[in-house]
């Protein structure tokens, strides 16, 4: 299943309908499928291996566009949780 999925993606780019970020996605996706049926075998090495196939797809994906929507959730999230800088009271002598 995991390799129809990413070679679905592949094809797609290929053919134009699918964008260098959309692609990287869904290889990674594809390449998860195949991680985690290797993990529940129990196949380490190629779970290993797998892994860090993902990690470096989903790298790709996040730092060519793919997540601008994503960041931009973060930092609209992160911004409820900046402090906001007060005067201590002053003591009168």
């Amino acid at each position: 299943m995991g390799v129809l999925i990413a070679g679905a993606a592949m094809v797609a780019f290929a053919c134009g309908r699918a964008s260098w970020s959309a692609t990287c996605a869904g290889i990674s996706l594809g390449n998860a499928v195949q991680l985690l049926a290797n993990v529940l075998v129990g196949s380490t090495t190629r779970a290993g291996a797998l892994a860090g196939v993902v990690a470096v797809g989903l790298w790709l994906w996040w730092n060519r566009g793919g997540g601008d929507d994503t960041k931009r959730r973060i930092r609209k999230w992160a911004r409820k949780f900046q402090g906001v800088r007060r005067t201590a009271p002053a003591v009168t002598p």
